[in-house]
């Protein structure tokens, strides 16, 4: 519920009131203190009337917060009892029915903050032992009974109950770190070193690390932690790195999203800070992963890259080895096809000929199949193009557009594709680029690249309306050929469809001057079966 919002009777919240800006707990509870604390002391009746009515809009306004969340309970019952204890009785009551009957429970029901049943039973019982003490065995109880996700985060909240609740706190804390998932471990590790001594967070440590789970960044600033932590830290942290790299390293700065490149978050980085046996250990680590054959190509360079956070000449020798095995950079811009104007003139005249036979053979053959030949382009509309996609188009493909800048057929044909027209081309280019990522090893004989994909050299050649379409593939794998023609699947790479587009033409002419192709009943042509 943010501010200014409306309970369900229709009422203003009683907490938008009194916080109209944020409804956040800690913001609700020091404007809470601000209005008591707000006018002259209680001298007289009117000021204690005063008093009494501010505090009134406060115990209001707090008590109908409990409503609001489960992981602010706690919090807003300790406010409760500072605050304006007379409201902490009717607060318990409205509580203790929550425990008991947790489906009258306004926060189970919300959209946003309701549905886990173990939180709505913890932060109750906790919140009740904060505004009751007599319901302290029963929080005590509740959190023993806590899967260990639920107990690292109402952690902090039921240490505040006591000494002995913190002894609690410390104990499960230790016993998560042994058994818990990583996410969960990083946490009880956090809380550990607010609560616990470092002996206690070292022996958390390695406990997990002992079992294959390493703790990654559990401080802000790793060289400013306890002295007798950073080691232990430091270690976590580069076995964290070395055994999911993909996870732990920086990425490369990308012009297109800058954000991505926080080289002060890299693991590398934040343990050079220790000192220079630190700095060496991380060296070591990178230059594993660059060297390992088993992660993928963009694993191994980016662990290069990250490498001249530490030592420029590292990332420079790294990046050779790489280039040296034949380890392509996916980054790294692609080998672009250069052709001139000499180059058009020799082929220009291969593939107009061939447009003149297609032409024919649809003609004569398939009348009643009428398909839409657009006029030629111009050499300054190709330039144009190719600047808009950052890429050359193909010669071949070129020297078409110049004889037919789109075509379209008034029906499928069986392994000939439809273009748009060609200044068209930028705007079909496949959407969510590197949206799927393999960093596994790659085929250094792949025809198609799928490091990342869909990839920015991949042009559509009409709208991706579903099912199989055709692109020029400007960014062939180290197997492939510049500007092959591939087939894709809801933009998922199917496989080469033809080595060009000079291919592709000679192709559909043989077959048409083959009698290969028959027009079905459905509309469509296509290739008889042998």
């Amino acid at each position: 519920m943010s501010g200014g919002e409306r309970t369900d009777a229709g009422h203003l919240c009683p907490a938008a009131v009194l916080m109209p800006q944020s409804l956040r707990v800690d913001d609700v509870v020091a404007a809470a203190r601000r209005r008591v604390a707000d006018g002259p002391p209680p001298v007289g009746a009117v000021a204690r009337i005063g008093l009494a009515a501010r505090s009134a809009a406060v115990g209001v306004a707090l008590r109908h917060c409990l409503d609001h969340d489960f992981r602010g309970r706690a919090a807003l019952a300790r406010a409760i009892v500072e605050l304006v204890r007379g409201e902490g009785p009717a607060a318990v009551r409205m509580l203790a029915r929550y425990l008991s009957d947790p489906e009258s429970d306004p926060v189970t029901r919300h959209p946003v903050h309701g549905g886990a049943a173990s939180w709505q039973h913890l932060s109750t019982a906790i919140a009740l032992a904060a505004l009751d003490p007599a319901h302290r065995e029963s929080a005590e109880t509740a959190y023993a009974e806590a899967g260990d996700f639920d107990a690292v985060v109402f952690a902090r909240e039921h240490a505040h109950a006591g000494p002995q609740e913190r002894a609690q706190v410390i104990s499960r804390m230790r016993r998560a770190a042994g058994a818990a998932p990583e996410h969960t471990v990083t946490d009880a590790v956090r809380v550990l070193l607010e609560l616990g001594t470092a002996d206690q967070v070292l022996a958390a440590l390695r406990g997990a690390v002992e079992r294959g789970v390493f703790p990654c960044r559990v401080v802000t600033a790793l060289h400013e932690a306890d002295p007798r932590l950073v080691p232990a830290l430091a270690d976590s942290e580069l076995r964290a790195l070395a055994a999911a790299p993909e996870r732990y390293l920086v990425h490369r700065p990308d012009p297109a999203d800058p954000a991505l490149f926080k080289p002060e978050h890299a693991v590398s980085t934040r343990v050079k800070a220790c000192g220079p046996s630190h700095r060496d250990r991380a060296v070591d680590v990178l230059r594993e992963i660059a060297r390992d054959g088993r992660h993928g190509n963009e694993i191994r360079w980016r662990a290069a890259f990250e490498l001249g956070l530490l030592d420029a000449a590292e990332r420079e020798r790294e990046q050779d080895l790489l280039t040296g095995e034949g380890v392509t950079d996916p980054a790294a811009p692609r080998p672009q096809e250069q052709w001139d104007a000499a180059d058009l003139a020799r082929v220009q005249p291969a593939v107009a000929a061939l447009w003149q036979r297609i032409e024919q053979q649809l003609a004569e053959r398939f009348p009643d199949f009428p398909v839409e030949y657009g006029p030629p382009a111009t050499l300054a509309e190709i330039a144009e193009v190719e600047r808009e996609l950052g890429f050359r188009l193909p010669v071949e493909f070129a020297a078409s557009c110049l004889v037919h800048r789109h075509f379209h057929f008034p029906d499928l044909v069986t392994g000939m594709p439809d273009q748009v027209d060609v200044a068209w081309l930028p705007r079909y280019r496949c959407a969510d680029i590197g949206s799927v990522v393999d960093h596994g090893p790659q085929d250094p004989n792949a025809a198609i690249r799928v490091d990342y994909f869909p990839r920015e050299g991949w042009i559509l050649l009409k709208a991706d309306e579903g099912g199989t379409i055709n692109a020029l593939d400007l960014d062939p794998g180290p197997g492939g050929r510049y500007g092959q023609v591939i087939a894709l699947d809801h933009e998922m790479p199917q496989g080469v469809a033809a080595a060009g587009w000079l291919s592709l033409l000679q192709r559909f002419t043989a077959a048409l001057e083959a009698n290969r192709y028959v027009l079905k009943p459905e509309g469509y042509l296509d290739l008889r079966r042998p």
